[in-house]
């Protein structure tokens, strides 16, 4: 036990004082990531995720890989992020229809439910599904092309986002470990952050 409470010295670091150069305590990487927060409008699923990157960025004072994981939980709130905003905008109760013919009425549609209930059923293939008069927002590309049609994200917002889909698509499925130095993953937290509080920001104003 007490292993797991020592100090990882990869994760030594140096924070500058008036009067010199001292080793970065635990509180010091708290420091870090304290003041990057998401707004209060941003939903419950994505709060949870975005706060569990930065614990587990906090964590890498004792395990250097942590670094790594954080990184990955970060990407993984935008991703829950995008989709969350997008089912968000369409209402308690929506009218999901196919090329067939084929009606049906779902409350609370999610992600995961839509799937679901194409998955289960013949001819409702989820990428000839509309959802009323659109065509349903599927594939990460269009659910990016959603958010930037609809005045969600800027361009360069929606090209920040596919590149951190992107990396997020590698690190779930790795074939070798990576290693993500601090830095990197502060960064990440902190672009992250900004990406997310400009998505809901435009739905509560």
């Amino acid at each position: 036990m007490q292993k797991l409470l020592e100090k990882d010295q990869r994760a030594r670091g140096f924070v500058k004082y008036d009067d010199g150069l001292k080793e970065r305590t635990i509180e010091d990487w708290q420091r870090d990531v304290s003041n990057i927060n998401v707004i209060p409008d941003v939903s419950e699923a994505v709060k949870r995720l975005f706060d569990n990157a930065k614990d587990l960025y906090v964590f890498g004072y004792f395990r250097y890989n942590f670094f790594t994981i954080s990184t990955h939980y970060a990407l993984l709130a935008l991703e829950s992020a995008i989709r969350n905003r997008y089912y968000q905008s369409l209402g308690g109760t929506v009218t999901l229809s196919n090329a067939r013919g084929g009606s049906i009425r779902m409350a609370h549609p999610s992600h995961q439910r839509i799937l679901a209930f194409c998955r289960a059923r013949k001819n409702w293939h989820p990428d000839s599904v509309y959802i009323g008069d659109e065509k349903f927002a599927y594939r990460p590309n269009e659910l990016l092309k959603w958010l930037e049609e609809n005045d969600i994200i800027t361009i360069w917002e929606r090209k920040m986002c596919r590149m951190c889909l992107d990396s997020r698509n590698y690190l779930s499925h790795p074939t070798f470990s990576p290693i993500h130095l601090p830095g990197s993953a502060a960064t990440t937290i902190r672009r992250v952050a900004e990406l997310i509080n400009k998505m809901y920001f435009s739905q509560a104003n």
